[in-house]
């Protein structure tokens, strides 16, 4: 298409609408070129508009971009993703990718329907580590990854910043269909107790070895019900930081016998006073403990 001359090109251009017209500037130095010269002119003030900052997790894609900008091209993608999604749902007959292991779609922010659409594709059987940071899925899409089948060997699950609750995750902890699941990492979402609790009754997670809950909204009834759990015993990480666990909780967690295998423990920024910490300096049920 390079070679096709100006005015051809513009023509073309000129029956997209804005938002494949600002994808087409992400293609090379020439259309961003004739993008800005010819066609941002008539769309451009609408981009500035906004005075809305971005809102967008350290080391974002978007840095940089304005709110304006950060919709437009998060839209484009996600129709995109879903259009992608919607085409994998279909392959019935074969995989199209037999040999992908690790699938990062971080920050793409495809939603709630992007997911119904990955959770029902048969194109990844291979697949060991899938990272969902940033993309949206909220409970529904939780529920749709929890209800697939088509992940049998996932070792690494990461669905960070996703507004997920504890409906989210109690649809993933009941599953029967992640029995290889060794990290999973729900860190900065809008679980509760309730979601605690249900996670410290599944017993579908038996070789997990990385659990990271940071950043959420678990407090001692939640803390104390993983303390009492017998079901992570081959737990050889922990973090639970930035909630809100005080004192009992720690004390619970610090009196429990099921975590022998515990090396790495990060229960900063939460609301633990020295009893808290005394009864963990004293417990001696951490023997690998190292950091």
């Amino acid at each position: 298409m390079s070679e096709l001359p100006k005015d051809t090109l513009l023509w073309s251009f000129g029956y997209l609408g804005r938002k494949p017209q600002l994808a087409l500037r992400l293609v090379c130095q020439q259309f961003r070129g004739l993008v800005d010269q010819f066609l941002a002119p008539k769309w451009s003030v609408m981009l500035r508009r906004s005075p809305k900052k971005a809102e967008s997790p350290p080391g974002s894609m978007w840095l940089g971009c304005s709110a304006a900008e950060v919709s437009v091209v998060s839209e484009l993608l996600m129709d995109y993703m879903l259009e992608v999604g919607a085409f994998l749902a279909a392959q019935q007959q074969c995989s199209l990718f037999p040999n992908l292991t690790s699938l990062d779609v971080s920050h793409i922010q495809f939603g709630m329907k992007g997911m119904k659409a990955l959770a029902s594709s048969i194109s990844f059987p291979k697949l060991t580590s899938l990272d969902l940071t940033f993309s949206r899925i909220e409970d529904v899409g939780m529920g749709a990854l929890a209800a697939s089948c088509y992940f049998p060997n996932l070792i690494s699950l990461n669905v960070s910043w996703n507004q997920i609750k504890d409906a989210g995750i109690k649809a993933l902890v009941t599953s029967p269909f992640f029995p290889s699941l060794t990290s999973l990492n729900f860190s900065k979402n809008l679980i509760r107790d309730a979601g605690m609790k249900a996670l410290a009754s599944s017993s579908f997670f038996p070789s997990l070895t990385s659990l990271d809950l940071s950043s959420n909204g678990i407090e001692d009834a939640g803390m104390e019900a993983l303390a009492a759990s017998s079901f992570f015993s081959e737990l050889a990480l922990l973090n639970v930081s930035w909630n809100q666990i005080k004192d009992a909780g720690m004390e619970a967690l610090a009196a429990s016998h099921f975590f022998p295998n515990l090396t790495s423990l990060n229960v900063c920024c939460n609301q633990i006073k020295d009893a808290g910490i005394e009864a963990l300096a004293a417990s001696p049920f951490f023997p690998k403990l190292t950091s």
